[in-house]
């Protein structure tokens, strides 16, 4: 669940050689056809020169150029330059004119200004140029490159944690829910406790990230996310004492949830949760965004 934080998280702290071995594996699973990793070692996650990065065929039998970087802003002159070389190598054989469809250009930071994309494809000519960025990267890996993040960023899907837990734990979980003598819990075995706390992580995963909730999520979806984190507040006692993974993910889930209910609360929230939890430079990530979005740009 709310993966694409961990995503981008991983993305923007990776180093070039694995940054350069994601990107390879996008790209192959976009039905493009590897043709030589110029820019990679062949058999590990190290870089060396070359130009470009990578080399792979389209359906149409043309080679694509890729250039790909994990330089921080502003890139503005790296790209240019990537993009010059890359131009020049062509222009000095006629063979290549004709063969070289597109320069795509790869990096784990926000876009560049339009105006300067537009600016370099003039400058490509008739060979296509695309710039593809973190967020176009972290969106990819969340949805049809899914598996790329699991197996090789070791990406977790959050859903999945409270069937981690051990009998102990979920005896713990069953009484305080009892306790709480919430109705659609009450009664409960613990198998089905398990199975309704999956359905409200996916109920959350759902409403935060359709198409619709990019651009605004609706008041009735705001009041639901509210409603999924009241329930799952009451597992708080469980993790907040535990320094480990899980507790992180459930600390920085309900930030994001809460968030995205009412982003001023979600400040004071994140005061309240445990040091560990505050310090885990996801949530951390996070909560500057959210300091961001409410103007308080000192505090970020």
């Amino acid at each position: 669940m709310l993966r694409i934080l961990d995503i981008q998280n991983e993305l923007i702290n990776m180093e070039q050689g694995m940054f350069q071995k994601i990107c390879n594996l996008i790209l192959c699973n976009q039905g493009y056809v590897p043709y030589k990793y110029t820019g990679s070692a062949t058999g590990t996650n190290k870089t060396k020169k070359g130009t470009p990065d990578s080399v792979f065929i389209d359906q149409n039998e043309k080679y694509v150029y890729v250039e790909i970087t994990t330089q921080k802003p502003p890139l503005d002159t790296k790209i240019k330059k990537d993009v010059e070389k890359c131009l020049e190598k062509i222009s000095k054989s006629p063979v290549l004119n004709k063969k070289i469809s597109k320069i795509i250009f790869l990096h784990n930071s926000p876009n560049i200004e339009e105006a300067t994309t537009e600016k370099i494809k003039e400058r490509c000519g008739k060979i296509n140029f695309e710039i593809k960025g973190l967020e176009y990267l972290s969106n990819l890996l969340q949805n049809d490159c899914k598996d790329i993040a699991k197996s090789e960023m070791n990406i977790r899907d959050d859903i999945n944690i409270v069937n981690d837990l051990g009998p102990e734990a979920i005896e713990k979980i069953a009484n305080a829910v009892n306790n709480k003598k919430m109705p659609e819990f009450k009664e409960n075995s613990i198998e089905e406790i398990k199975s309704k706390i999956n359905t409200l992580y996916r109920e959350a995963e759902t409403l935060i990230n359709n198409e619709d909730a990019l651009i605004k999520i609706s008041e009735t979806n705001r009041e639901k996310l509210k409603v999924i984190y009241d329930k799952l507040s009451i597992f708080d006692f469980y993790y907040n004492d535990k320094e480990n993974e899980d507790s992180k993910v459930y600390y920085h889930n309900m930030l994001v949830i809460l968030s995205k209910y009412n982003s001023s609360s979600s400040i004071d929230y994140y005061e309240t949760i445990p040091n560990f939890a505050k310090n885990n430079l996801m949530t951390l990530h996070y909560y500057c965004l959210i300091l961001i979005d409410n103007g308080n740009y000192q505090k970020a």
